[in-house]
């Protein structure tokens, strides 16, 4: 595997660590009843999505 490679996979495997944890506190969040709309979570979403250029 190539140098650019390995550093695509490590940084792939770093943002789905990251997507588990933002994930597992969201989950916490609901537990705890802290969940809030449907509008609010698509806003949101649609807010990261601008920010990370998907």
């Amino acid at each position: 595997m190539s140098p650019l490679a390995k550093e695509l996979e490590i940084n792939l495997i770093e943002q789905e660590k990251h997507l588990f944890k933002e994930l597992d506190i969201s989950i916490d969040q609901m537990e705890q009843g802290q969940a809030i709309s449907l509008n609010e979570s698509i806003a949101r979403i649609r807010e990261k999505l601008k920010i990370h250029e998907v």
